[in-house]
């Protein structure tokens, strides 16, 4: 987000995450104080943010109690060649169990006031050593793990050096000590091992974590983490050799990426399951075969318009947003517990995104795709919306999936679902319309 300025004689007004913040005219300089009291992005609240008092910060996210705190690791320096100081400092987390995730941040100078733009995970009980910024580069020494080396007791001294890129950090070729996470056949040497030894880096190699995010399970907190098995490759994006990211079957889809997608599943620094994702994807975005594909940048208003412009100029600018965040818990089938997520599967005409949601429940502490209580290993799709509505229901509901006139449609589709003990129960009606477009009479009823 871009900071908002009023005139300088009469001192700042500075937007920072949806807070306004005045700085006196004579805030010049980015301090530690100020990073010490300062609004962070996180990746461990459901907020997606946090807000610093005196260098911490305590949430009650669900059933964890996250607390993150600003380590003494802080160097200043310039980031992004504006001649200002920035800064990079380490974020701990903790969330009550063993683990502690340390977070390298880049917070950039908006004029006096820290604006946090981009993070890179360095790890799972990692022993940091030092920091500092040189030639716009920040370099971190600590102490890592190895292959299957005790999260406890890390013992391979690594030097890592990022860059700011756009609004991320880039870990930069050199990397001393520790093999990448993230290598495939290192992934799948260790089968049930450790995967959290150290950042994957963004189209490094196989097996290239996309997106990461801490969930509740029980007492425990795990990482789950969607990971392509190669790099992925373009898909309902400008550079993807095809183009169309604002038609149909792109909806949803658009900048995005396609190819081999696992949800793993860690649990104390080990793998404990992963799940295929790719076989849920049993449609076809012609002209790829079948294949995973999740968003990555955000659409905005005027990119139709921009592409048009130069798109060259487009397709660098889409590379400065940030990832759309696919994992976001939710407690759809309410046993109380925020362990499933939506995953888009395809889209319908009209903007009609059809998904299923993926976690573990109760009744089955496997990862799996949820189904009804009628049918509860086949997949349930429905409509993102009316996957919002079952979540947020506290009694039956009506949602109308297909009405009539529709795309010309002379039938209304209409789902009945109850969420209770037993698990999910959707039942379709189809009725036929009347020539005023009113629903007729009923032609078939089904249980999915």
């Amino acid at each position: 987000m871009s900071p908002g300025r009023s005139g300088r004689a009469a001192g700042r007004t500075i937007a920072l995450l949806g807070l306004t913040f005045s700085m006196a005219p004579d805030a010049h300089a980015l301090t530690r104080e100020a990073l010490r009291n300062a609004v962070y992005l996180s990746r461990f609240v459901g907020s997606g943010r946090v807000m610093l008092v005196d260098g911490k910060a305590e949430v009650v996210d669900s059933e964890a109690r996250v607390l993150v705190t600003l380590t003494d690791f802080v160097a200043i320096g310039d980031l992004n060649g504006d001649s200002r100081d920035d800064a990079a400092a380490i974020l701990l987390t903790s969330m009550g169990g063993s683990g502690s995730f340390c977070d390298l941040v880049a917070v950039i100078d908006a004029d006096g006031a820290p604006l946090h733009i981009g993070t890179a995970p360095l790890g799972d009980r990692v022993k940091p050593e030092s920091i500092g910024i040189a030639d716009r580069q920040v370099q971190v020494r600590m102490v890592a793990h190895k292959p299957r080396e005790p999260l406890c007791c890390p013992t391979l001294s690594v030097t890592r050096n990022y860059v700011l890129q756009g609004t991320g950090l880039r870990e930069e070729p050199g990397t001393q000590g520790v093999p990448r996470a993230g290598d495939a056949a290192d992934v799948e040497r260790r089968g049930g091992g450790d995967v959290d030894r150290a950042p994957v880096r963004d189209g490094g190699g196989a097996g290239v974590v996309r997106e990461e995010q801490p969930v509740r399970v029980g007492k425990t907190t795990e990482l789950w983490r969607l990971v392509w098995r190669a790099p992925p490759q373009p898909a309902c994006a400008p550079d993807d050799g095809v183009g169309g990211w604002d038609s149909r079957p792109c909806d949803g889809f658009a900048f995005g990426e396609r190819g081999d997608l696992d949800l793993i599943r860690v649990r104390d620094g080990r793998v404990v399951e992963r799940l295929p994702i790719t076989p849920f994807f049993d449609v076809l975005l012609t002209p790829w075969e079948v294949a995973a594909v999740l968003p990555r940048r955000a659409v905005r208003e005027g990119d139709f318009e921009k592409e048009q412009q130069d798109g060259g100029k487009f397709i660098a600018e889409l590379q400065s947003r940030p990832d759309v965040k696919i994992m976001q818990p939710r407690d759809y089938d309410h046993d109380g517990r925020a362990t499933e997520f939506f995953l888009q599967l395809s889209s319908s005409p009209c903007g009609k995104r059809m998904g299923i949601v993926i976690g573990v429940s109760r009744d089955n502490d496997r990862l799996h795709a949820f189904g009804t209580a009628r049918h509860p290993d086949k997949p349930l799709v429905l409509r993102v919306d009316h996957w919002g509505a079952l979540a947020g229901a506290r009694g039956p509901l009506r949602l109308i999936a297909w009405e009539c006139g529709d795309h010309g449609s002379d039938t209304r589709d209409v789902l009945e679902a109850l969420v209770d003990a037993g698990g999910i129960h959707v039942t379709g009606r189809n009725y036929l319309c009347n020539d005023d477009g009113t629903p007729g009479p009923l032609l078939t009823t089904e249980e999915p």
